[in-house]
């Protein structure tokens, strides 16, 4: 099939050492039934036969498109797809998942082609590729569309899940690449870092209930089987994701509603991800200085500890706080 130079959605597919599942990734692509797509597969250096994989899909469908890098991580074979793409949205998709089902950008067309939305967010659905079992994740009931500050929409309304995960969103591309808005560079947890930066600058955001995207979970294989390295890596991760994302709510112009509720979802996440930072052998025991952030907090049981820090000191605060998440 032929490349449209002004394709209404581009797919963007970050490629290293998946030969097992890229070609089923492809395949839920090009069998859309909306066929004005272009799918952007960044080779990031890979050294198995993804790449070869990637070209003998290319060779038959024209809308496919091959960009080769180093290996530098996924959010620059990210970053690098988004100024590569010509599309009016971008669809960031791993090479280890699929489409939910064919129609998926045919119902998203209907839904965006009179309107000019920032980002959309719909469902996934999370299986696994040996037992039958799913779970859905973030699908409201209904259509909601804001058209003022999403962020604060999104944090009054607990609607945390608009944070967490790239791939069961739509982004429009010039939003995107006007605003500087590029995913971060050697973090473990780059979704949850961008994300919030991403709906700070976003003015026009929609809410369908559908599902667009199946997420791959590897039960069973080694693959799923985490080193103490790498959970103390993305314990860190979260740590410092909670305090980048702590500041920005601080210095956002938002709803006091808005801020307590984003303070203490990054205040839980810092303490989880110190949890199992020190649960898998780190030797950092925290920074207090994150219970700062705790006067925004409207929560009874932290607007008490936040108050013990004022009297007793930031230290013994924290040290509560630690044996809420049991951290030794």
């Amino acid at each position: 099939m032929m490349l449209n130079n002004n394709p209404f959605f581009s797919i963007v597919i970050p490629v290293y050492n998946v030969e097992q599942y890229v070609g089923e990734c492809l395949n839920s692509l090009i069998s859309q039934t909306f066929d004005d797509i272009e799918i952007i597969c960044v080779i990031d250096g890979s050294t198995d036969k993804s790449k070869e994989i990637c070209d003998s899909y290319a060779f038959i469908d024209q809308r496919i498109k091959i960009i080769y890098q180093e290996n530098q991580g996924v959010s620059a074979a990210r970053n690098k797809g988004l100024y590569c793409a010509l599309g009016k949205y971008v669809h960031f998709v791993d090479p280890d998942d699929r489409i939910h089902d064919k129609d998926v950008y045919g119902r998203l067309y209907q839904e965006l082609y009179k309107r000019k939305i920032d980002v959309v967010v719909a469902g996934s659905v999370y299986y696994t590729d040996i037992f039958d079992k799913k779970m859905e994740f973030g699908k409201i009931e209904h259509k909601k569309k804001q058209n003022s500050n999403s962020f604060e929409f999104i944090l009054e309304n607990k609607y945390f899940f608009a944070l967490t995960s790239g791939v069961n969103k739509i982004f429009r591309r010039d939003f995107l690449v006007n605003n500087n808005i590029l995913w971060p560079l050697n973090v473990t947890n780059e979704d949850d870092r961008w994300l919030p930066l991403v709906m700070n600058n976003c003015r026009e955001i929609l809410f369908l209930p559908i599902y667009i995207y199946d997420v791959r979970r590897r039960s069973g294989s080694l693959t799923s089987i985490k080193s103490k390295d790498w959970l103390k890596k993305r314990g860190k991760g979260y740590m410092d994701t909670a305090k980048i994302n702590c500041n920005l709510i601080e210095k956002s112009s938002l709803s006091n509603i808005a801020k307590s509720n984003g303070i203490l979802y990054y205040m839980q996440l810092y303490f989880c991800g110190l949890k199992q930072y020190r649960d898998n052998g780190g030797v950092d025991f925290g920074d207090i200085t994150i219970m700062n952030y705790m006067k925004y907090v409207k929560n009874k049981k932290m607007k008490a500890i936040y108050f013990i820090s004022k009297i007793l000191g930031k230290k013994f605060a924290f040290d509560i706080m630690k044996r809420r998440y049991k951290i030794e």
